[in-house]
């Protein structure tokens, strides 16, 4: 069974300790998806320390935040 682990980032702060959470699981039928919610931090220069394909990695081009969930 495959499912998917969805973060929605918009700070740096624990997002490398989280990915590398989730890739140290045992269990390996999963995707990571990671949707940057517009943030102001670079983003970008934490995910390219990773060159897995479990990872897809979106941008939002406006940030939805707390108040639209369902689009982030």
């Amino acid at each position: 069974m495959r499912f998917s682990v969805t973060i929605p980032a918009f700070k740096k702060t624990y997002l490398r300790e989280c990915i590398n959470s989730v890739l140290a699981q045992t269990y390996q039928d999963y995707e990571i998806i990671i949707v940057n919610d517009a943030s102001p931090e670079n983003l970008n220069s934490i995910l390219s320390e990773f060159q897995d394909s479990k990872i897809k990695y979106y941008v939002n081009p406006i940030g939805f935040g707390g108040y639209n969930v369902v689009g982030n």
